[in-house]
């Protein structure tokens, strides 16, 4: 997380419009994403999307990911929001279920994230133009 920080810091510092990053997992348990909420803030990116995958990841692109479970990434959602000092401190909550569980998990999961409270929810890995269509109708 620290080198991730890094690089996002210095980003954040020669731009002048807001930075989402990426905080992967939250690098970890509950604590783990207490802290990446804390760094992130701290070094002035405006939101970051945490997804839920297990930890360690694998990059989304590849097959064999496994999902932790919508309650479990719900927990992790709302230890980052109450560990932001600023609510203009975007957390995001991201989703791989497309692509693992199906198009109708990730509805599910999302709708679950949205009632956790964060500010905006990333669905990773449609993959038919006809299915991210019909989203706005679910």
């Amino acid at each position: 997380m620290t080198e991730m920080a890094t690089r996002a810091k210095d980003i954040a510092k020669s731009i002048k419009i807001p930075l989402i990053a990426d905080a992967d997992t939250g690098y970890g348990n509950l604590l783990n994403v207490k802290r990446t909420v804390e760094e992130y803030e701290q070094i002035g990116v405006s939101a970051i999307h945490i997804e839920d995958q297990v930890f360690p990841k694998k990059c989304g692109h590849f097959e064999g990911k496994q999902l932790i479970s919508m309650e479990e990434h719900g927990e992790k959602l709302k230890s980052a929001l109450n560990a932001r000092k600023s609510e203009g401190f975007g957390i995001i909550a991201r989703t791989n279920a497309a692509s693992v569980l199906g198009i109708d998990e990730a509805i599910k999961r999302a709708k679950y994230y949205q009632e956790c409270g964060v500010n905006a929810i990333l669905l990773i890995h449609l993959k038919v133009k006809k299915t991210s269509r019909n989203l706005g109708r679910r």
